[in-house]
């Protein structure tokens, strides 16, 4: 079959036919009709067969090349299933064949099928919500949404909105329904920017269809930017600067003489950073500081090669840049090869010196410069910003009437703040975070020396002294929207807002903080374990454990609550924040300080001057938001569930009972009950306090689960509407069931550290990468996630065997090892040494009690001693003894160790952890015990324990011991120098806390 270009006579214009087939001529035929008077000229046209042709077009004015695909598709009536399926191969593969010249593809064409309006909310990056489509998909219109899903496709149709008569491109001749049939497809990245597409009905071709219009805008390969004057005036968004050179601090010095104002102070360091800062490059092209400058020529030469061919696609111009390019692109390869290798050794060096956070930088580097990434932002369904402004402005609205806030002239009660409180509040402040609209970052401060410092100190104290002096752009803070990948982009409600505060503004509230946590920590109780010094999210988990552990085996029916709040930091009337300040901070200066941080502070969208007031709530991310938080909810919770809640007891082994009404962090509420009548009370009692303060209960994020259900019938409530009940709950990072059971905590640790490890695995996998430092990788990324929250859960010996097999996966993949038989697991083990998990959970354990000890009477403390006890219980009748006298040393542990313990390094940790605990100490989990009354040893296994009373009490010779214990009052012998070791660790090995080195006794 050949194609056939038709000149129109006298008229301008050629016609570019896929000559159809004679003989089945209503089923084939795709033609182009080009106007050759305009300034588009044919570079080429290509017949696939009679019902698919391309034709590539060029743009003199714009200097762009567009490929055009025509296509008539098989009708819904057609019989011919194989005829359907070959068009839509042949389709593909056309699609997929002009994707490689990396040109602007449109496909035009009639498709013969239906879309429905639902398609929109299964695919909404091809099908829109633009204008009205069918109730039904037909066969046909599942074909083409699965060849747009497969080629990354979108229907532009249904993203043009448009009246629904101008939409229609065939009306049906017995229905009269108009139908949308006829469509214009893109890429979802093109470059082409569809402007328009309506029906023409003017037009007429000699067809029952109506011609579509469709308008193009073509982006100038050398466009000539032109600035305007009328344009509406942005925030000042410049890059951050993280990396000085060590020339910063003299730089510094010289432009801070004479100078105590503040936005002197902000303008020297801007300026010295500016002179000392290093050139920023995004991670995936920091390669390019490492190559020299003759390939920088070469790729320059390349690009300019490229541009010739696109603006004259010959096929000389094509042959030469494709010829430079095969040679740049081996050049480049062999450059960024170099540059892992540079970065992986540096990384080496930070993990010898234990500087996790650099090493991880490196990683990054390292992970960004193999996979090259290029992040773009989707343009479709993308949020106004007079949207977000509208959403924000309704957030932090003011619900209720509330009093101006007004600040007292001058307070003077409090002693002035001190270069200790400086220097203390820098340390706390995270490095390589965004900074304010100024652009001043940590690093510029804590760089800075102590002349910066005592200036700040000055500036800060006449703020101290008098809060009515504080600059606006403490208070203001920029904001980024970040779209949560979930639901529609055009929905203000599925952005996360990120707060970007001033940095010196930080500094001051941290000191303010600091001094506020001091006075007022005592108001808050042990049950809340958010943002409080010694408290963590673990020892919340290993409370509520205990508390389910404790429910089950005295077979009592508890009923946990789990209340989620509605934006609860950004919806805190102020005027409650500012009357709790007053009753329970006794400073003048401090209350007034966050009054004025209160102040009616403004929030900038990104790059934008529109704005809106916080007048309600905390601000994000700031310094003395969660303190304050903590004691407003408080207070919440003080005059609505304390006075509901009868609370659940639980006895301890010294026969003391705790009453427990519920549990905190931050805004994460969990309510402990003995019935659902109870919960509901508290709740409705705390929803209709929190709906007079301007606040709410989230109903559907609200869940509730019963421990040892029974009689119990009626569910929970708010308002009459009923909240799910669930078996399991995903709480504070960690999994826990209403059996008590460690199987669902498990799963989930092993499916987040899996994620990490694919993450990594290009760095695990490189050969650059030496075994020990590969190890520390795993060690500080895998195992942290793989043991979190399992510090208060017993172990069964199924859980270690699941946990043991994520790090044989990681050994694998260190050993570049496909085959699962090729070793054996103790091989593997030998191969590569990967720290022991039962030894990282017991260091954790120590951790947790140590630090538990710091809060006298906390209920913590006594559920991890309950671990211990719950296996004494357990246990036989003559392993009783021995396992109450570790509970007994356990209790002691606070008085055993050496207070500077926490800071010493992990290794002595360790043998602190030995030596005060040798019998628990070992590689695997030891169950079996010894029966001799004299001899307290214990066995990861039966047969290891038969053994040992077979040779070491029974009298029995045996010719293959060869190995005894050099201590003249132990005439033990055993087979191999591994039980040697072992026993010698566990009867007679004691550790120096301070050398860390064995010594026998």
């Amino acid at each position: 079959m050949t194609s056939k270009i038709i000149d129109m006579d006298n008229s301008g214009l050629s016609f570019y036919n896929s000559n159809p087939n004679i003989n089945d001529y209503r089923n084939t035929g795709v033609g182009f009709l080009v106007n050759d008077q305009s300034m588009i000229t044919v570079t080429d046209f290509e017949e696939i067969d009679g019902r698919i042709a391309t034709i590539k077009i060029h743009s003199k004015t714009a200097k762009q090349t567009i490929n055009l695909i025509g296509c008539y598709a098989p009708t819904e009536s057609s019989n011919d299933e194989v005829g359907k399926e070959k068009f839509y191969l042949k389709l593909k593969d056309t699609i997929k064949k002009l994707k490689l010249n990396k040109l602007p593809i449109l496909i035009l064409g009639d498709y013969n099928c239906r879309l429905s309006q639902d398609l929109h909310t299964y695919y909404p990056n091809i099908i829109g919500k633009a204008i009205k489509l069918e109730t039904e998909t037909s066969e046909n219109g599942m074909k083409l949404i699965n060849l747009c899903k497969t080629l990354n496709l979108r229907v532009m149709n249904s993203f043009i909105t448009k009246p629904e008569h101008r939409t229609h491109t065939w009306v049906h001749p017995k229905t009269q329904m108009g139908h949308v049939i006829d469509l214009v497809i893109t890429e979802n990245n093109s470059k082409l920017l569809v402007c328009d597409i309506h029906n023409s009905r003017s037009m007429e071709a000699n067809s029952d269809h109506y011609m579509i219009t469709t308008i193009l805008k073509l982006k100038y390969l050398n466009n000539n930017k032109t600035f305007n004057d009328k344009s509406k005036p942005k925030r000042k968004q410049s890059k951050a600067i993280h990396t000085l050179t060590p020339d910063y601090p003299k730089i510094l010095d010289t432009l801070l003489q004479n100078k105590c104002q503040l936005n002197q102070v902000e303008r020297a360091i801007t300026q010295a950073a500016n002179k000392a800062a290093i050139p920023y490059k995004s991670a995936t092209k920091r390669w390019q500081y490492n190559i020299s400058n003759l390939l920088k020529d070469e790729i320059k030469h390349r690009r300019q090669l490229r541009l010739k061919w696109l603006n004259n696609p010959t096929a000389a111009n094509k042959s030469l840049y494709m010829q430079a390019s095969k040679i740049v692109n081996n050049k480049i390869k062999l450059a960024k090869d170099q540059y892992i290798k540079d970065k992986i050794n540096e990384m080496n060096t930070y993990f010898e010196k234990h500087d996790l956070h650099l090493a991880y930088k490196m990683v990054d580097d390292i992970l960004a410069t193999i996979r090259n990434h290029s992040y773009k932002a989707k343009r479709a369904n993308q949020i106004k910003d007079s949207d977000l402004q509208y959403h924000y402005q309704n957030l932090f609205n003011a619900k209720l009437n509330q009093d101006n806030i007004q600040l007292p002239v001058k307070t003077t009660n409090d002693s002035e703040l001190t270069i200790n409180e400086i220097n203390q509040s820098l340390k706390k402040m995270k490095n390589q975070t965004t900074p304010g609209n100024n652009g001043i970052t940590s690093e510029m401060i804590k760089q800075g020396g102590d002349k910066l410092n005592n200036i700040l100190l000055k500036i800060m104290n006449q703020i101290w002294k008098n809060p009515c002096t504080m600059p606006d752009h403490w208070i203001d803070a920029d904001v980024i929207s970040i779209y949560k990948n979930k639901g529609l982009r055009s929905d203000p409600n599925n952005y996360r807002s990120i707060f970007l505060l001033d940095t010196i503004g930080k500094l001051f509230a941290g000191i303010v903080c600091n001094r506020l946590v001091q006075l007022t920590d005592k108001y808050l109780p042990i049950t809340q374990f958010g943002f409080r010094k010694n408290l963590s999210t673990v020892q919340a988990i290993t409370t509520l454990r205990h508390i389910i552990q404790s429910s089950i085996d005295t077979n009592r029916t508890i009923v946990l609550t789990f209340v989620d709040l509605t934006k609860a930091f950004d919806t805190i009337p102020k005027q409650i924040i500012l009357n709790t300040l007053n009753k329970l901070c006794p400073s003048k200066n401090i209350n007034s300080c966050i009054t004025k941080l209160l102040d009616d502070p403004k929030g900038y969208l990104k790059n934008s001057e529109l704005n809106f007031t916080m007048k309600r709530g905390v601000r994000q991310g700031s310094k003395e938001g969660p303190a304050i938080f903590n004691l407003v909810f408080q207070k919440i919770i003080e005059q609505t569930i304390d006075k509901t809640l009868k609370g659940v007891t639980l006895k301890d082994q010294y026969n003391k009972i705790w009453t427990i009404k519920h549990l905190e962090y931050a805004d994460d509420l969990c309510l402990l009950t003995n019935t659902t009548e109870e919960a509901t009370k508290a709740l409705n009692h705390l929803q209709q306090y929190l709906t007079s303060i301007g606040m709410e209960i989230s109903i559907s994020k609200t869940k509730y689960m019963i421990i040892n259900k029974k009689a119990i019938t009626s569910n929970v409530k708010i308002n009459n509407k009923d909240i799910e009940e669930v078996g399991s709950f995903h709480y504070l990072g960690s999994t826990i069931n209403n059996k008590g059971t460690p199987d669902c905590a498990i799963t989930y640790n092993i499916e987040k550290a899996k994620n990490a490890i694919i993450k990594i695995k290009p760095i695990l996998k490189s050969k650059e990468l030496n075994l020990d430092t590969k190890a520390k990788m795993v060690d500080s990324s895998i195992i942290p996630i793989l043991t979190y929250g399992l510090e208060s859960i017993v172990l069964r010996k199924q859980d270690w065997s699941r946990l043991e097999a994520v790090l044989n996966t990681v050994r694998r993949i260190i050993l570049n090892i496909n085959d699962r038989k090729q070793y054996t697991v103790e091989q593997l083990k030998l191969k590569i040494n990967l720290p022991n998990l039962a030894s990282k959970i017991m260091q954790n354990r120590l951790n947790l009690w140590y630090v538990a000890h710091k809060r006298p009477n906390n209920l913590m403390v006594r559920s991890l001693y309950s671990i211990f006890e719950n296996q004494c219980n357990n246990r036989k009748a003559h392993t009783k003894n021995w396992l109450r006298q570790l509970f007994q040393d356990i209790k002691e542990m606070g008085e055993r160790l050496p207070s500077n313990w926490i800071n010493q390094p992990n290794k002595v940790k360790i043998n602190a952890y030995q030596e005060h605990f040798p019998k628990i100490i070992g590689k695997r989990q030891l169950n079996h015990v010894c029966q001799n009354a004299n001899c307290n040893r214990m066995f990861a296994t039966m047969k290891e324990m038969n053994r040992h009373i077979r040779n070491d009490h029974q009298n029995k010779t045996n010719s293959e011991s060869q190995y005894s214990c050099p201590l003249t009052d132990c005439n033990k012998t055993y087979k191999t120098l591994g039980w040697l070791n072992r026993h010698m660790q566990s009867c007679h090995l004691q550790y120096n806390l301070t050398k860390a080195e064995p010594k026998t006794s």
